[in-house]
């Protein structure tokens, strides 16, 4: 079988996803958007609450979301050896919700030369959609990020780049964020109903017998084993590790393994860095837990019915209902 590098396809302005192939180069808001080709996380929700609630879910960014992007996109540029000021714009910490912070900010960045005095007679949101307004002119296409998410992220990325051990991965040849879609076949009372999923991993090493996936996370605790166990525990990870496993084990005959490492985000204490790799016993574990959330999702697909928990439509919500306005 061809290798994993063989098989990647540069993904054009025209991308769709296609089952079956490995896409390289997919704008992060392309692969999140497609609610129909189901992730680790969309599965995590299904499982955990009901395809109504996903499907209904806007996935708004969290704080912790946004670290989490900056800190792979620094370990990215990192690898690829690109700028990470050509993916971010970084501009100042300054509270929104008041009015002197937000004005000194419009005085310090606008190339128009604004009146600072006209500037503090405005109300709040007019001066609110003025910052924003000119952070998306600073950012030109880029991502804003503030200065001291940017510093975080930096500093985790830092800590792994000096590690010992996980230092090693920089220099290993992987390859970052790849795209892998494909479709799973799921019985449904005798009827298969084909469910397209697709995984991505932070970053892919393959050598000749087995591919590694890294998995970069950030923890807001020491990384502590308790610490850590506690975190994979309620994040499910080990239904991001089965599914990811499941998926790229489609692509090769190679043995696949999945690896976390951690970097400690909270400031001021020195970031920590933790990797291990997931037991297969996890592995399998999390994609059974996969596998029932595709089930879920397929009954819904094959039926248009109940999206809750199907084995019982007094439970969960239906997908066609009345709005009361």
């Amino acid at each position: 079988m061809a290798t994993i590098k063989e098989q990647v396809v540069q993904a054009g302005s025209d991308f769709k996803p296609v089952p079956g192939v490995i896409f390289s180069g997919v704008l992060n808001e392309v692969y999140h958007s497609e609610r129909m080709i189901l992730s680790s996380s969309g599965l995590k929700k299904i499982s955990n609450e009901t395809i109504f609630h996903y499907l209904d879910d806007p996935g708004l960014e969290t704080k912790a979301m946004s670290l989490g992007d900056y800190y792979h996109g620094a370990l990215d540029c990192n690898i690829s050896g690109t700028d990470i000021n050509d993916h971010v714009c970084v501009v100042p910490d300054y509270p929104k919700s008041a009015v002197k912070p937000i004005v000194q900010f419009l005085v310090d960045y606008s190339p128009d030369d604004p009146d600072r005095i006209k500037l503090m007679q405005k109300p709040i949101k007019e001066l609110k959609e003025a910052a924003a307004e000119l952070e998306k002119k600073l950012a030109k296409g880029r991502k804003v990020v503030s200065q001291s998410q940017f510093e975080r992220a930096q500093g985790m990325a830092k800590a792994l780049r000096e590690h010992p051990k996980v230092g090693k991965l920089f220099n290993m040849r992987g390859i970052p964020e790849l795209s892998f879609y494909q479709k799973i076949p799921i019985n449904i009372d005798g009827e298969i109903v084909w469910v397209m999923v697709r995984v991505r991993p932070d970053l892919l090493i393959e050598s000749e017998t087995e591919i590694w996936i890294i998995d970069w996370k950030s923890i807001g605790k020491v990384a502590t084993r308790h610490n850590i166990i506690e975190t994979m525990k309620m994040l499910r990870y080990d239904m991001s590790g089965g599914l990811y496993r499941e998926v790229v084990s489609l692509f090769t005959d190679k043995i696949v393994k999945f690896f976390l490492v951690f970097a400690e985000s909270f400031r001021p204490a020195k970031e920590k860095v933790v990797m291990l790799e997931m037991l297969d016993s996890d592995l399998t574990k999390g994609m059974t837990s996969c596998r029932i959330a595709l089930e879920k999702f397929a009954r819904w697909q094959l039926k248009k019915g109940w999206s809750g928990h199907e084995c019982d439509n007094n439970l969960g919500y239906h997908t066609d209902f009345k709005m009361w306005e």
